[in-house]
Formats: C-alpha cells, sequence, structure tokens
C-alpha cells in the first residue's frame, strides 16, 4: 500500500513573505507546522519573498513509514511544497554538537522512501535542510557529511536555519 507523504490532516500553509517552523520539544509527540507569528518561537525562518502558497505536511509524529521488519522507520519533522518543489526540513532545538548526528540519518531515511514511494529517480537531486535554532548558519566541519550527501545520495543539503524559497 503506498504512503501518502501529502496527508491532508498533517499539512498547513502560508503565502507570507516571511513565516516560521516550529516543532514542541521533546517528549511532545505532536507534528511540526508553520507559524507565522510569534518569531521567538520559531525554529526555522522561511523566506518567501514571492509570496507564493506553501505547504507544510508534518512527517514525524504524523505519518507511520514502517520498515519490512515492522518497526518505525525514522522520519523527519516535515517538507515544504513550493509548486512542484519539494524541500525536507529536520527541526533542532539543541545546543551541543552532536544535533546534526541525528538530523543526517532522519533526513536520508525520509527521502529514500520518499523517492521509492513516488518513484522518484535516484538521480534526482533533492533539497533538504537540518535547521537548529540555536545554531543557525553552516559549519564548516560538516562540509564533508554535505559532499558526501549529494555524491551518494544525491541530496542538496543545508545546513542553516534559514530556508530562502527563491533559490528552489
Amino acid at each position: 500500500m503506498a504512503i501518502d507523504f501529502f496527508k491532508q490532516s498533517c499539512k498547513s500553509s502560508s503565502s507570507k513573505a516571511e513565516f516560521g517552523l516550529y516543532d514542541k520539544p521533546a517528549p511532545a509527540q505532536e507534528p511540526a507546522y508553520i507559524m507565522e507569528d510569534d518569531r521567538e518561537q520559531w525554529i526555522a525562518t522561511v523566506k518567501n519573498q514571492e509570496k507564493i502558497a506553501v505547504d507544510f505536511y508534518a512527517l514525524d509524529s504524523c505519518l507511520e513509514l514502517l520498515r519490512d521488519d515492522g518497526t518505525m522507520q525514522q522520519r523527519c519533522d516535515g517538507m515544504l511544497k513550493a509548486g512542484e518543489h519539494v524541500v525536507f526540513v529536520e527541526l533542532k532545538e539543541r545546543g551541543n554538537r552532536n544535533w546534526f548526528k541525528s538530523a543526517k540519518p532522519q533526513l536520508i531515511e525520509t527521502i529514500d522512501r520518499y523517492r521509492l514511494e513516488h518513484g522518484i529517480s535516484e538521480d534526482v537531486l533533492i533539497k533538504a535542510y537540518a535547521c537548529n535554532k540555536l545554531k543557525p548558519k553552516a559549519s564548516q566541519q560538516r562540509i564533508d557529511d554535505i559532499v558526501e550527501l549529494r555524491a551518494e545520495h544525491r541530496i542538496d543539503f543545508r545546513d542553516k536555519a534559514e530556508i530562502d524559497l527563491s533559490n528552489l
């Protein structure tokens, strides 16, 4: 049975020039969503200068992805859909250095499953962001990981808390 990555019950939307993505801290088991006000709470900022309609589909805590052995597969927090473009997003709010190590497999497993479910060739480059409110800018230390993600998994990976939709 095909998995619906675009569940309407997991969708939030905005067409504002700037909005945020929010995910309640652990142990909350609620889906992430678009937040248009209360900037202080935003984990990621989405720049939408053209004010196009953008949908965010929560995946973690909203979509069940099972492996062949019946165990739950890792999932990123969600994905943005702007027109034909899809951007996978993992939201973190951690000050430690290991936050990226947990974000990476969440994005890879989700994207691999999305490709499988939607019949997308592994040659297609897919965009992904690991956003950490406490570490908003990319780190030079992760360059090797970013290069690996592009080469081995065909993921255009960004390590920053700002997603600019004009760069899609």
